[in-house]
């Protein structure tokens, strides 16, 4: 992208149109090969990451896990396949129906993953701690503001 005029922020400041755009671009690039790293070095798919963080907060339904990596169910239960054959997730029977499952991380999923992903969120809490108070919320708002504005850019469609 050419490097275009700067024009006023909302103080009247000059506001460096696209720096914020490749500061973006540049995160979510360095998100992604961090993902890419995480699954080569430990044996995986990205989409079988994908799962992986899925469940990281609350076991789910083969039929959930589909719908939110817009996979099909065909593709799911292969991935799955992969997972439990590598001890990292399991299938239990859903408390509330008998007939579901409910996929599960394992406790060698959280030991083999884990730590990779605590290394980085400490890192980002020590970061942090360098900023003020004020600093680190106006920084949180803006990262909610940028996630609620990719998902206001979403074509429309493959819901």
């Amino acid at each position: 992208m050419s490097k275009q005029p700067e024009t006023p922020d909302a103080s009247g400041a000059p506001f460096d149109d696209y720096g914020f755009v490749e500061a973006c671009r540049a995160l979510h690039a360095a998100v992604d090969e961090l993902d890419s790293r995480i699954a080569k070095q430990v044996g995986i798919a990205r989409n079988d990451l994908r799962c992986l963080n899925l469940l990281e907060r609350e076991p789910r339904t083969p039929g959930a896990i589909a719908v939110a990596l817009k996979l099909t169910t065909g593709s799911v239960t292969t991935l799955l396949d992969r997972l439990e054959s590598l001890d990292l997730i399991e299938r239990r029977p859903a408390p509330h129906d008998r007939r579901a499952l409910l996929i599960h991380p394992t406790k060698h999923c959280f030991e083999e993953i884990g730590p990779i992903y605590k290394r980085f969120a400490l890192s980002l809490i020590e970061h942090a701690k360098g900023y003020s108070r004020h600093d680190r919320d106006v920084a949180l708002a803006t990262l909610r503001d940028v996630t609620a504005l990719c998902v206001k850019a979403l074509p429309p469609g493959n819901d």
